[in-house]
């Protein structure tokens, strides 16, 4: 909701009107998983996600089981035992309709046994997964690693924009997993549909025109 006031002067014969608006024209959002249930259908944001989590995994087992699955601890884990060259993957769909902004936001580790020619890549789609698009590819990684990602991903909001982990390459040795802590979709949509009414606070006097018009205006998005 915004609101503004303002006053109106009357000075025979014109009309004077004096209008302040104060407000925000846009509204944050998030969808977010922190994989706390080991369940694909979490929704930990101020808004949910267009669907649950789809897997690609030959090992199955859903999300307590096979290569790609969320572990006792709250984390997401990949890996393709004994590399299989499957690619396992997991992708979500988010409804980001509007949005004039949106950012992908995810902390990360990989486990010791990790080395440089394992990968695992994270995608963006802004056509429902029919074509995707590169943000990273996890490599040239030795060991233990952690971080944090931000990605800019305003140019592809989308009613069915998707994010996809896949593990590209190997990822099927001992101890060679890849994590994430939480993944989160920050975003901004622009308000619409806005209504304005005036409604008139005192009465007028016709002969002392000094005295000024007041007026109170209030505006709200539906």
């Amino acid at each position: 909701m915004s609101a503004c006031s303002g006053h109106v002067w009357r000075y025979l014969p014109a009309v004077l009107l004096f209008v302040s608006f104060v407000g925000s024209p846009a509204d944050a959002a998030t969808v977010r998983d922190d994989f706390e249930t080991r369940a694909y259908s979490n929704n930990d944001g101020t808004n949910n996600w267009t669907g649950d989590w789809t897997e690609i995994d030959g090992q199955g087992g859903g999300a307590t089981g096979g290569n790609v699955w969320i572990t006792t601890g709250g984390e997401l884990r990949l890996e393709d035992r004994p590399n299989t060259g499957g690619q396992p993957s997991l992708t979500r769909e988010a409804d980001l309709t509007g949005a004039v902004s949106a950012n992908l936001i995810f902390d990360w580790r990989t486990t010791s046994g990790v080395d440089a020619s394992d990968s695992v890549i994270v995608e963006i789609s802004s056509n429902g997964g029919s074509s995707w698009t590169t943000l990273e590819n996890f490599t040239n990684l030795t060991g233990a690693n952690s971080g944090s990602r931000n990605y800019d991903i305003s140019a592809f909001t989308a009613a069915n924009t998707q994010v996809r982990l896949r593990v590209n390459n190997l990822y099927g040795g001992g101890n060679e997993t890849f994590r994430l802590e939480f993944i989160e979709i920050d975003y901004t949509v622009v308000l619409t549909g806005t209504d304005l009414s005036i409604s008139q606070t005192d009465t007028p006097d016709p002969v002392n025109v000094v005295n000024p018009l007041s007026y109170t205006l209030t505006a709200g998005n539906n």
